[in-house]
């Protein structure tokens, strides 16, 4: 069995690569090494008090974990077409 190695990641080589460029995302700044933030919420609108019930309890879990959240949520699903 093939031994799997963790990568190892030039961090410097990175930040060089992706600048230093920052974005304004409703109340906070994204990118140029700002605070983490996760782009995060269910694929398609259940009912309105699940969503309410999910946000909240995701707000929460970020606030504990000091990083930004921007929630997400779409009314329909998009399908493929054949």
């Amino acid at each position: 069995m093939k031994e799997i190695k963790p990568y190892n990641m030039d961090v410097s080589a990175l930040k060089s690569k992706l600048g230093t460029r920052k974005v304004q995302i409703a109340s906070f700044l994204a990118g140029g090494g700002e605070k983490l933030f996760f782009l995060a919420g269910p694929c398609v609108i259940e009912d309105f008090e699940t969503v309410l019930f999910e946000a909240r309890e995701m707000k929460k879990i970020a606030e504990k974990l000091g990083v930004n959240l921007v929630y997400k949520a779409s009314l329909t699903r998009q399908t493929a077409r054949p």
